[in-house]
């Protein structure tokens, strides 16, 4: 298989709804452009999608063809990891957690060390 993008970034949310903003803003604005983001909406009964959605729809719809919204039941954090790996296509994987935020350039190094490696 041959792979879209140098790297999928994958982030299940599941209420963070105090969150998601601040991580979302963060993984959307990477400095790496070869990046896929997925999103996997564990079955989230907060306002965390709409939040997400909206920022995506209102800053980031530029980036809209990189990015998946994956919709499932709640079954938690490494189910939803799993949904996320069957929907990537990079040739790496980052998972990040949608509680916290990443620098700007987080994939960026990541990718570095990866290709030094």
């Amino acid at each position: 298989m041959t792979n879209r993008y140098k790297i999928s970034l994958i982030a299940p949310i599941y209420g963070v709804e105090p969150y998601i903003r601040q991580f979302a803003e963060s993984a959307l604005a990477q400095s790496y452009d070869d990046v896929q983001f997925i999103f996997v909406n564990d079955g989230t009964k907060d306002r965390s999608m709409e939040i997400l959605n909206t920022l995506i729809e209102e800053k980031f719809s530029h980036l809209k063809e990189r990015i998946v919204i994956v919709n499932k039941e709640n079954g938690g954090l490494p189910s939803a990891r799993k949904a996320g790996l069957e929907r990537a296509e990079g040739e790496y994987i980052l998972f990040a957690d949608s509680d916290d935020w990443l620098d700007t350039n987080a994939v960026e190094k990541v990718m570095a060390v990866a290709e030094r490696t």
